[in-house]
């Protein structure tokens, strides 16, 4: 995990980061600067790709409701494609967590 927060003791030296907490111990908040928005990091961003572009499909009529088409749209979705979008993104991982720039 790139970010954690941390219980440590009131008298620790040296941390340069930002203290919260009571007398006996603080809370030190570790800043993590993510990338810039990155939907291939994140498969679920790719889910919602194809259940949107299954509602765009057809028109909404007055006889359906939009929870509904995306209830039909999301059974579209196969444990096939779920894999094929994790794996997608699984590359990008180990780049991300060393900093490297991704595009």
């Amino acid at each position: 995990m790139l970010c954690k927060l941390k219980a440590v003791q009131k008298k620790a030296s040296g941390t340069k980061k930002r203290k919260r907490g009571n007398d006996k111990t603080d809370k030190v908040e570790e800043r993590c600067y993510l990338p810039p928005y990155s939907p291939f990091l994140n498969p679920v961003e790719l889910f919602w790709s194809k259940i949107k572009g299954n509602i765009r499909k057809n028109c909404l009529s007055v006889d359906n409701s939009l929870s509904l088409r995306i209830t039909e749209a999301a059974k579209k979705a196969t444990q096939e494609d779920c894999a094929n979008w994790i794996s997608h993104s699984q590359p990008f991982f180990d780049r991300c967590l060393t900093l490297e720039p991704m595009l």
